[in-house]
């Protein structure tokens, strides 16, 4: 679990970088666009992708933890006690740093996750993500007693509705439905599952060679970063084709690639992502996934103007700093309550 930490760590700074940068974007990082420090910033500003990282992650994981459990509402409800307190947390902070005076309506639609659904519906941080999680958690409900503890059965199935589902919303103007291609970073990582899954079954090993794992890391990286660079380069082609989900599908492969390196406990990789600071950073990385936004809209707005990429770059480590006291805290007050109680009812 430790490189998994690490990598939901990479996939928050990832994201942290596209919102910051985004701030400056107009200033074109004060740097001239054919230098090397302004080609670096824009790759930085392709992190988006980092959110598939996390889907991914999200479907490995949950159809980990449902097998062998029968399929009940207790899985929605551990759900919503799991992330409700921290995202309605998230919302309200929101409010208070960027929309002053939201309608009723607007902050119902937000807290409860159905903004990203309404056209034309302002969403309040990251509440699009959310929402994709909770259509996840209630598909996999949906299907898990037809899968049968079979992991490959659920991916199947979970691409059937989902794909019954897209087009069913085609007729439907008033609901943007979800982009196929990134949804299915929950299909790939129930199939990585599955995988990793058989390769225990076989070998009674539950990681792979130090080679191996290493070369496969290093591989999905380049991978990450390749396509980081094309959509810097190549962003509005992308958005225009017909099939930009395939992008996603590609970048999920690449992660799923990087997710079953990080199992090997030798890989020089594996190790690097179980490191205490990054383990911590994945520990909290949901509260920092909800907080970042808010804090750099009110830091970047209170501090002093920068003119330069030096200034630029402090207030990177400022904010950057700030988002993860701030998320520790709200990981202690808002996370660990449930930890704590699931672990006393193990015991």
């Amino acid at each position: 679990m430790g490189g998994l930490d690490g990598l939901r760590a990479i996939a928050l700074l990832m994201v942290f970088n596209v919102h910051f940068f985004g701030f400056y974007i107009g200033t074109n990082f004060f740097s001239e666009k054919t230098s090397l420090f302004y080609q670096v910033i824009s790759v930085l500003r392709a992190g988006h992708l980092g959110v598939d990282l996390f889907f991914v992650v999200s479907g490995f994981l949950i159809i980990r933890a449902m097998q062998g459990t029968r399929p009940s509402a207790s899985f929605l409800k551990k759900r919503a006690y799991r992330l409700g307190p921290m995202h309605f947390f998230g919302v309200f902070l929101y409010i208070f740093a960027v929309s002053a005076s939201p309608s009723v309506i607007d902050m119902l639609a937000n807290l409860f996750l159905l903004a990203p659904l309404i056209k034309n519906m302002p969403l309040y941080g990251l509440i699009w993500t959310l929402t994709w999680e909770w259509i996840f958690y209630l598909f996999i409900f949906l299907i898990a007693r037809f899968a049968s503890g079979q992991p490959l059965r659920a991916a199947l199935l979970l691409t059937v509705l989902t794909v019954f589902s897209c087009v069913a919303m085609q007729n439907v103007t008033s609901v943007k439905w979800i982009e196929p291609g990134r949804f299915f970073g929950f299909v790939i990582g129930i199939v990585l599952f599955a995988e990793m899954n058989r390769a225990v079954g076989q070998s009674k090993k539950t990681s792979m060679s130090k080679c191996w794992s290493d070369m496969a890391a290093v591989a999905a990286i380049i991978g990450i970063v390749a396509m980081q660079v094309i959509w810097s380069r190549y962003a509005l082609t992308i958005l225009d084709l017909p099939l930009q989900g395939g992008f996603y599908v590609l970048v999920d492969i690449f992660f799923a690639l990087l997710i079953k390196a990080s199992f090997s406990t030798d890989g020089i990789i594996a190790r690097l992502l179980s490191s205490p600071f990054l383990r911590f950073l994945g520990k909290i990385s949901y509260s920092f996934y909800l907080v970042h936004i808010s804090l750099n809209w009110l830091l970047l707005n209170w501090l002093a103007p920068v003119t330069s990429k030096i200034g630029m770059l402090a207030y990177y480590a400022i904010t950057l700093t700030c988002s993860i006291v701030v998320s520790s805290v709200t990981y202690l007050l808002l996370e660990q309550p449930y930890f704590n109680k699931k672990a006393n009812i193990r015991q």
